[in-house]
């Protein structure tokens, strides 16, 4: 029987190596045949040399590790990894908006997006809903703002579409929708007097205080309030934005409300107005108190109604009163009738989203007003804001930038974060004047506008 044996050829860097007995052999340049197991015909297997043998102190055994299945190829420096792009809405931090987010991730081919917003739950495509952003810097990232939608309480849907060079359109839906905060309204204490310093605006600060004083959650500081209040100049609801659903906080469980009024039809319209619920104070109690209003229940002021334009608090002088403890009928309103001036009564405070225009009396010898305009935080290229004005007298200006009766005082083409200040220059001293600003898209639309519309008097040059 002819004895078998079984050559092992392992070829490592162009070397060849043989295994005899246990150990690693190099092999010599030469032609090398074997043959199979038990077979007879003869192979070639390589050409090699007869070499040293291994020293395995510089040379470890080369019998191949076992070694893992192969993974997916690593990305190489100029291949990232791809992260697709995100969308994200929450409701935003003051009544009727929503906070929207949306994450590039390395999609970067992009020339232009558009932010859409539909109401409702089902998310807009790319030729529905309402525009409400339009971005081309594709520096942003990522592209974060507060749409202020106007509408408290309600429910929205949003999608970002990404325009590539060839036109070709990539939608992104946020996963839910989202539902804007709605328009909170609470009494202060039985504290203030007839006498707030002149013109309802006063209130207003009034209010505010009460809020920041508050622990509750939902009176914080970012959000700004204003009292249901007329003067001799200006009614409750020319002065007051009604903007969906009024609310109270249900302080001992976050974010958890009840509504007192539907909408704006509900709240000034005595023969629609119903409650679900008490109002509630600053300290989360329901009130039981007169509530200085000045107002009839339609909203509009009772002229000698206001403690002299909130500036007396002598008893010879009279404020209406609503009465805080119903919602119902006009009561709530106008039903507390006519009180002494010199007696401290409540504030109606409700929530609104920041205005775009507010003004005052300038100061120093320049005189007449000073204007403040703050931009919304969604912007359009192309966009632009147009300020106008109308003496008070005259009723208040058009929210339509366009109406004959109205002055155009400037126009700010470039939109930025923060707020623009603008000196009125007027000739007429102690006048008083309502101002209006609109935010117009690169079409002609308008897309927000909004009154300063307290009573403001010009102040005369020094």
């Amino acid at each position: 029987m002819k004895a078998q044996w079984r050559l092992i050829v392992l070829a490592i860097g162009g070397t060849a190596l043989f295994q005899s007995c246990g150990a690693w052999q190099r092999l010599g340049r030469a032609s090398l045949d074997v043959r199979t197991q038990g077979g007879n015909r003869p192979q070639k297997v390589a050409d090699v040399v007869a070499l040293p043998p291994l020293d395995p102190s510089t040379n470890p055994d080369p019998t191949p590790a076992s070694t893992p299945p192969p993974g997916p190829e690593p990305s190489g420096p100029n291949e990232p990894e791809s992260v697709p792009p995100t969308l994200q809405a929450t409701t935003g931090p003051v009544v009727g908006s929503n906070q929207i987010t949306l994450e590039l991730g390395t999609k970067r081919d992009w020339t232009k997006i558009e932010m859409h917003r539909q109401s409702g739950s089902a998310a807009p495509n790319c030729d529905e809903g309402v525009v409400i952003g339009a971005y081309s810097d594709q520096s942003i990232n990522p592209i974060t703002f507060t749409d202020q939608t106007d509408a408290a309480g309600q429910l929205f849907s949003y999608s970002a579409c990404l325009f590539d060079q060839d036109s070709s359109v990539l939608r992104i839906a946020a996963p839910q929708a989202s539902s804007t905060k709605p328009q909170i309204m609470f009494t202060t204490a039985p504290t203030v007097p007839g006498n707030l310093g002149g013109g309802a605006g006063a209130a207003d600060d009034r209010c505010q205080q009460f809020a920041n004083r508050s622990p509750r959650i939902h009176l914080r500081r970012e959000q700004r309030w204003r009292a249901v209040l007329s003067d001799e100049h200006v009614g409750a609801k020319s002065r007051v934005r009604i903007l969906g659903q009024i609310a109270a906080s249900d302080y001992s469980v976050t974010n958890a409300f009840h509504t007192l009024f539907a909408d704006e039809a509900t709240f000034w319209n005595i023969g629609l107005s119903e409650s679900s619920g008490p109002i509630l104070d600053a300290t989360g109690n329901p009130t039981q108190s007169p509530v200085w209003t000045g107002t009839q229940s339609d909203g509009s002021f009772l002229a000698g109604l206001t403690c002299n334009n909130w500036g007396s608090s002598s008893a010879a002088a009279f404020g209406q009163t609503g009465d805080s403890s119903t919602l119902t009928g006009a009561g709530w309103l106008s039903g507390g009738g006519p009180g002494g001036c010199d007696l401290q009564r409540s504030l109606y405070c409700i929530a609104e989203p920041p205005p775009m225009i507010e003004a005052k009396s300038a100061t120093g010898p320049a005189g007449g007003i000073e204007l403040t305009i703050t931009p919304p935080s969604g912007s359009f290229d192309g966009a632009y804001i147009a300020i106008r004005r109308r003496a008070a007298a005259a009723g208040l200006p058009s929210l339509s930038c366009d109406s004959p009766f109205d002055t155009p005082i400037t126009t700010i083409s470039q939109l930025i974060a923060g707020p623009v200040h603008i000196h009125d220059d007027l000739t007429a001293a102690a006048v008083a004047y309502h101002y209006t600003a609109c935010l117009i898209d690169a079409s002609g639309q308008i897309i927000y506008a909004t009154r300063a519309v307290y009573t403001v008097a010009s102040q005369p040059a020094s």
